[in-house]
């Protein structure tokens, strides 16, 4: 699916596309919702898993951003802390746990209470809601297997264009397997400087097991600078470059039509 850069990595790396809008990272989530959005635009389809091989790959970064970036182009998006095992959702927006999935799917409460708004910086972002992971159940696989239904999803989903759900890692629960065979599409993040072709391969294996549809695969971690030249230009400054070359030129091509205009005249 695409590519992300790996720059100096910001405390609210998770919120990155809303607090560092004008960043190269940024540019490859921009990307990534395009694809997805091109990948998923048949058969009304909406809800994407987000996981990876392992712990630390970067797959709840990856799904928070994917969201911000879809709510900030238009689209009303869910997202959902599926990882029951290591939520980490509530931490980035700075949300309170007490009330999320967990509990949605015991009974104890209704979506609208596992339901959040979001905001960052004071400002609240209309286009996205969350629903945070909830108090940690004792054994998080039968809570999911159980009452995390395809007709729940699709209950809960229906109010919005999109839906990202961020799961637990392949490799080690059987918890993403179980929601990726209930989604419309599976994303799997890979860490460029830890994960081995030979485990990525593993995963998609696990996953088309179960029949998920593996949409593609997000490479994080990534050193431009090692990637050549062509990369290392556009994604540090090349591209910026281009972006700024062109409205100078623009807007000299404007002065200079006004110009000729008033000459006319």
């Amino acid at each position: 699916v695409g590519v992300t850069g790996e720059e100096a990595v910001p405390s609210h790396v998770g919120c990155i596309v809303v607090r560092e809008p004008q960043s190269s990272a940024v540019e490859a989530y921009r990307n990534i919702r395009t694809s997805l959005q091109f990948a998923m635009a048949a058969d009304k389809r909406k809800v994407i898993v987000v996981t990876s091989g392992e712990a630390g790959d970067g797959k709840t970064t990856t799904a928070s951003n994917i969201a911000l970036s879809m709510a900030l182009g238009g689209k009303r998006v869910l997202l959902i802390d599926a990882d029951l095992r290591r939520p980490m959702l509530h931490k980035i927006f700075k949300v309170s746990r007490k009330h999320g999935l967990s509990g949605l799917l015991m009974g104890k409460h209704g979506f609208d209470k596992a339901r959040h708004s979001v905001q960052i910086e004071g400002a609240q972002l209309d286009n996205l809601d969350l629903v945070v992971a909830g108090e940690v159940p004792d054994i998080p696989v039968d809570l999911i297997e159980a009452q995390m239904t395809q007709s729940l999803i699709k209950k809960i989903s229906k109010n919005y264009d999109m839906v990202i759900i961020d799961a637990p890692p392949v490799l080690f629960v059987s918890d993403a397997c179980i929601l990726a065979g209930r989604s419309d599409g599976v994303v799997v993040v890979s860490r460029a400087d830890r994960n081995s072709h030979t485990m990525m391969a593993q995963v998609v294996r696990q996953l088309e097991g179960v029949g998920a549809n593996v949409l593609g695969g997000i490479l994080n971690g990534v050193r431009v600078s090692k990637m050549g030249a062509y990369y290392s230009e556009y994604y540090s400054h090349g591209y910026y470059a281009y972006k700024s070359d062109y409205y100078s030129t623009y807007q000299r091509g404007r002065s200079d039509a006004s110009q000729s205009s008033e000459d006319v005249g």
